[in-house]
Order: C-alpha cells, then structure tokens, then sequence
C-alpha cells in the first residue's frame, strides 16, 4: 500500500496553489473571529480533497490499469479511508493553529466554544469520508455529487417529518435530555455515532468495488 500513499500525496502536492488560498481564507477567517467556519473549513477541504483523488484513479478509465498492479481491491479501500481521514485530522490540526493565531491577535475563544467547533468539525470531517467514498465508487465523480445531495436532502426531509410527527412534549424531553448530556457521555456519543458510520460506509464500499468493472 505504500505506493498507493505515495501516489495520492502526489496528487495532492500538485494542487498545492488550491491549499495556499484556502489556508489565506482560512487565516482571515479566524482574524474576523469566525473561528468556527476556519476549523470547520480546513477540516472538510482536508477530507474532502483526499476522497476527490478517486476520480483521478478512475478518469480516463484508469480503473483498468490501477487495479493490474499487485494490491487488492480491500487494500486500495483500506488506503484511501486511512488517508482520508488522515486528511481530515490534518486539516482540523491546522485549524486549531489557526484558531490560536486568531486568538492571539484580540479574537478569544472559550474552552467549550473550542470544543464544540472541534467536535462538529470531526463530525464534519467524518460524514465527508463516509459519505463520498462509496458514492465515488458507485457512480463515479460527476454523479456522486449528485447523489450526495439526494441523499443529504432525504435525511433532512426525513429529520423534518420525525420532528412534526413526534407529540411536543416527545420532542422536549428528548432536547432536555440531550443538553443534560456531560462532554464525556457527549464525546463517547459522536465516537460511536462516527465508527459506526464508518462501518456501514466501508460495508459499501467494499460491496460496491467488489462488483465494479474495469
């Protein structure tokens, strides 16, 4: 799997213009005090620019090549969800030093302010990795947008109807519940929520790539 590794760094080296004016704006950003959309940003475009180089792999039908060389279809998935993620966690790292800079220069943050931002921004991260990489592998690039955006509006639509069908009196004692929650119950909560859409997501993928056609 090095070479695998090694292949994706270097198509990441080669938009390295597209990562200096994002971190610019990132750095503004938090200067203007909007320390959350600077962790937040970074977190996704460091997902998300590691999951976009499935469709370099397979341009061109490029699949047909790639997957003659001697590594496994599990091996590939297994490389782009470790350096998806490991792209994700770079990016919320760089955020978090760009937040401090913000800091410094006259922009406080308070703790559970930190928190909360790092938190959605791991969140952020997270449905990035699972969402894109089985769809990518699907429908490819230029589909898989779409269908992420069906599949995001069928959840929200579907969150809309739980939220008028439930009784009130349902729906406040589950908000009561949940802010009565400790950061402990509330970081073990998102590590469960994320593995276990790690799970179903690798499930997929490993589905979808086991029938795929080159």
């Amino acid at each position: 799997m090095k070479g695998l590794f090694i292949k994706d760094l270097l198509i990441l080296k080669s938009r390295k213009q597209l990562f200096l004016v994002v971190g610019f704006l990132a750095i503004m950003y938090a200067f203007l005090g909007m320390h959350a959309f600077a962790m937040q940003f970074l977190g996704l475009l460091g997902a998300s620019s590691v999951v976009s180089t499935l469709s370099y792999d397979f341009m061109d039908n490029g699949g047909t090549f790639l997957f003659a060389l001697p590594f496994t279809r599990r091996q590939y998935l297994a490389e782009k969800y470790l350096i998806s993620i490991g792209g994700g966690v770079v990016g919320i790292l760089i955020g978090l030093l760009v937040v401090a800079a913000g800091v410094a220069t006259g922009n406080p943050i308070s703790g559970d302010e930190l928190v909360t931002y790092l938190t959605v921004g791991v969140l952020i991260a997270n449905f990035m990795v699972c969402f894109m990489i089985p769809l990518e592998i699907k429908f490819g690039a230029e589909q898989s947008r779409t269908a992420m955006f069906a599949v995001l509006a069928c959840v929200l639509i579907i969150a809309v109807l739980v939220a008028k069908i439930l009784p009130e009196a349902v729906v406040a004692r589950l908000v009561v519940f949940f802010l009565g929650l400790s950061d402990v119950q509330i970081i073990a909560g998102i590590v469960v929520i994320c593995l276990a859409l790690l799970g179903i997501s690798v499930f997929l993928s490993n589905l979808f790539i086991k029938k795929k056609e080159f």
